[in-house]
């Protein structure tokens, strides 16, 4: 009985630890397919600019997936706001790409304007982007450093927690 126990808790083991190693190697195929859209894509704001992602200034860049009817993502809007004032506008871009599906422009517009929205969105109803970057949940994020992730969320972020402002200032 004994060694039938033994060999199941090595069995679990070892499946556990090919489970932890596979899944970093998904993380890092993630970021690097990430990373490569970063040099490719080219957005359409809603502002009427079009901006190349990999031609921006900023060293910081948020890309934030949101929809008006989604509560986590307008709580985030008030930390989202306060990274650009934190940071300095210099320094970091945030865009974001709206995923309402009915009637998107007059949405994004009612969201832009009841939030006070210092940065501009993407209108993605089709879901062209959500699906190119292969996200399943909003909100979520990818913060790019000068075209390099440095961090990836499929749910809500507190942009004002001091361990990621502090860490964000870190890179600057």
């Amino acid at each position: 009985m004994f060694f039938f126990v033994a060999a199941l808790t090595i069995q679990f083991g070892a499946e556990l630890w090919q489970s932890n190693a596979n899944g970093l190697r998904i993380e890092d195929a993630r970021k690097g397919h990430y990373e490569k859209i970063y040099q490719e894509i080219k957005l359409d704001l809603s502002s009427g600019d079009s901006v190349k992602l990999s031609s921006l200034k900023e060293p910081i860049v948020v890309i934030n997936f949101w929809a008006s009817w989604c509560l986590p993502c307008l709580k985030e809007f008030d930390g989202l706001k306060s990274l650009t004032k934190t940071l300095g506008e210099n320094n970091v871009k945030i865009i974001g790409i709206n995923i309402d599906t009915e009637n998107p422009k007059e949405k994004l517009k009612e969201t832009e304007e009841k939030y006070s929205l210092n940065f501009k969105s993407v209108l993605d109803p089709e879901n062209k982007f959500l699906d190119k970057f292969i996200l399943t949940h909003i909100p979520a994020s990818i913060i790019y450093h000068k075209g390099k992730v440095i961090y990836f969320n499929e749910k809500f972020t507190d942009y004002t927690d001091k361990k990621i402002v502090k860490e964000l200032k870190g890179y600057l």
